[in-house]
C-alpha cells in the first residue's frame, strides 16, 4: 500500500467509506485535543486496539491511516506553510513514519485454503444457532455482511410461490437482485424475530463488523482455522462458475440461493465440488 492520496473521485461507496475514515480521525483528534501529526501516531497505535468485541483487519488499519494521511496532507496544501520545502519534507518523514500494516501471505494463504467441506464441518458443529443462520444465508445469497444486515423487512418480495426476491444497492454502486427460498427465509424470521431488519437481536439490528467477527471466532473455536465472511461470498462465486453461469453474473450476485442451500454440485477439480458438498436447510429442530 502506498502513501498516495486517496482519490476522491469513483464510486459512491468508496467515497462515503473515505468520508466516515477522515470523520473518525478528526474526531479522534478533536477529543484528545492533538496536533494533527502526533493525533496520526496515537491513531494508529489506537486502531490495534480491540473495538466493539474485535480487532481491525489489518487491510481496514492501511485504509484508515492512508485516509487520515491524505486528509493531513491537504491540510498542508492550504496552509501558510505549503511553500516551504523544508516543512513539506518533514512532514512527509512523519507520514511515512507511521508504516501500513504488513498483510501476511501466510494469511491470505489460510483464507484461501478454506474448502467447502470446512464450511460443512463448522455448520454441523456449532451450538450457535445464529452464527449458523448467518453462514447458510451468506453461503447461499453471495451477499456481503453489510449487505446481509442491512435488509429490511420490507425488501423481501415474494416471486412466485417458492421465492424471495431482495433487490440490493451494493458496494460500488451494483444494483442487483438476489432470489432466496421462501422457506429458508422463513426459517431467519422466526429465528430472529426481526421487526424492521431481517437480522435484529432482541430489536437491535447487528452490526457487519461484530457478525463478521463472530463467524471467525465460531470458526477458530469448532473447527481450529478461520473461515471470514468474504471468503463465503467467494466461495459462492466459485460454485457459480461451477455451475456455468457467467463471470459478469457471479460476480454481480445474480443468484439463485437454494442452489447453493440444497442442490450437488457437479464434479469438478476445485475444492468442494463433489455431488456430496451440500448444504441442507436447518430443521425446526436444530
Amino acid at each position: 500500500m502506498t502513501d498516495r492520496e486517496i482519490p476522491l473521485r469513483g464510486h459512491e461507496a468508496t467515497r462515503e467509506t473515505y468520508r466516515r475514515d477522515v470523520k473518525e480521525f478528526i474526531g479522534f483528534m478533536k477529543e484528545r485535543r492533538l496536533l494533527l501529526l502526533k493525533a496520526l501516531r496515537e491513531y494508529s497505535v489506537w486502531l490495534d486496539k480491540e473495538h466493539e468485541g474485535g480487532h481491525y483487519a489489518a487491510g481496514t488499519i492501511n485504509r484508515k491511516i492512508a485516509a487520515a494521511k491524505n486528509r493531513i496532507r491537504y491540510a498542508f496544501k492550504h496552509s501558510p506553510a505549503s511553500g516551504n520545502p523544508e516543512k513539506r519534507q518533514k512532514l512527509e518523514a512523519v507520514l511515512k513514519g507511521v508504516r501500513p500494516r504488513p498483510i501476511a501471505a501466510a494469511a491470505k494463504n489460510l483464507a484461501k485454503s478454506v474448502s467447502f467441506e470446512d464450511v460443512r464441518r463448522l455448520l454441523e458443529k456449532t451450538k450457535d444457532r445464529t452464527v449458523n443462520l448467518m453462514i447458510r444465508f451468506l453461503l447461499g445469497s453471495g451477499m456481503h455482511v453489510s449487505e446481509m444486515v442491512g435488509v429490511r423487512l420490507s425488501d423481501l418480495q415474494p416471486a412466485g410461490e417458492s421465492m424471495v426476491e431482495i433487490a440490493l444497492d451494493g458496494k460500488y454502486g451494483n444494483k442487483r437482485i438476489v432470489r432466496i427460498r421462501a422457506e429458508f427465509i422463513e426459517y431467519v424470521r422466526r429465528h430472529f424475530h426481526g421487526t424492521t431488519f431481517l437480522f435484529e437481536e432482541e430489536g437491535i439490528p447487528f452490526g457487519w463488523r461484530a457478525v463478521s467477527n463472530r463467524i471467525k471466532q465460531e470458526a477458530l473455536t469448532t473447527i481450529g482455522h478461520e473461515v471470514t465472511a468474504d471468503r463465503l461470498r467467494h466461495m459462492w462465486m466459485m460454485i457459480q462458475f461451477q455451475r456455468g453461469k457467467r463471470s459478469s453474473a457471479a460476480s454481480h450476485g445474480v443468484s439463485y440461493s437454494e442452489e447453493v442451500l440444497e442442490e450437488s454440485r457437479p464434479d469438478g477439480d476445485s475444492p468442494g465440488t463433489s455431488k456430496n458438498d451440500t448444504v441442507e436447510l436447518p430443521s425446526e429442530e436444530n
